[in-house]
């Protein structure tokens, strides 16, 4: 009786803690680059919402936002508060903005990939998608989309369009290749994890039980009545029985 509460109790475990791991290893593999991929539409939205505001305010005041953007550092030395938002994407989300002045063509920074990102967003506006673009928001004043880039072999996310001043032309870009990697080194740790704690926790559990105080079949003592706290009262029912 006690070795097979013991194996009970062991297989209840271990068929616990694999319920556990498998389900886990089921959210990862089915929601978790969805889940990511929402985080990263968040932020490009934030994004645009912060330039947008910069924007409208350089318009009130008669001036472009491109002015300010022709050196990332303002005349006194300090960062100005788009700078520190573009440094922020590109350090921080690895996000490339690319700004364009409607009126002169002229693509700020000034930067090669800059330069690229304006062309593109040319290609876009006038309907020059690449082959299995996904869009997967749409504004009245920008587009957020998935899309593959041959010449790199990945995909980005992009976020494109005009600002409210009807005049700024923008596109952030953000590779995504990252994210199918994320997932797959997440399963990977994790059935690592997994099963170092199952294998651990099942001999834990066997030989907790083996030390345990489960007693041998007292007569008149129904089995029942051994696990937990009633076993003492069990045990005087039956001496006074």
């Amino acid at each position: 009786m006690k070795h097979s509460i013991r194996g009970r109790f062991t297989m209840i475990f271990v068929g616990l803690m694999a319920a556990v791991l498998f389900t886990t290893w089921a959210v990862n593999s089915f929601f978790l680059e969805g889940f990511y991929t929402r985080q990263k539409l968040k932020i490009l939205e934030r994004a645009y919402g912060l330039i947008n505001q910069l924007v409208v305010e350089k318009a009130d005041n008669g001036e472009s936002l491109t002015e300010d953007l022709q050196s990332l550092y303002s005349a006194d030395g300090e960062q100005t508060e788009l700078s520190r938002l573009l440094r922020l994407m590109s350090e921080k989300y690895n996000t490339n903005i690319a700004i364009v002045d409607s009126m002169n063509d002229d693509a700020m920074p000034s930067a090669r990939d800059a330069r690229f990102l304006a062309d593109r967003v040319h290609q876009y506006i006038l309907g020059r998608n690449n082959p299995g673009t996904e869009v997967l928001v749409n504004q009245d004043n920008y587009k957020i989309q998935k899309s593959y880039d041959r010449h790199s072999q990945a995909y980005y996310l992009e976020s494109w369009g005009f600002f409210e001043d009807n005049r700024t032309i923008f596109i952030m870009s953000m590779p995504i290749a990252s994210i199918h990697d994320s997932v797959a080194v997440s399963n990977k740790f994790l059935a690592y994890v997994g099963l170092a704690a199952l294998v651990a926790g099942s001999a834990l559990m066997y030989f907790t039980t083996k030390k345990g105080h489960i007693p041998y079949h007292v007569p008149g003592v129904p089995v029942g009545t051994y696990v937990g706290a009633g076993l003492r009262g069990a045990l005087r029912r039956a001496v006074r029985g």
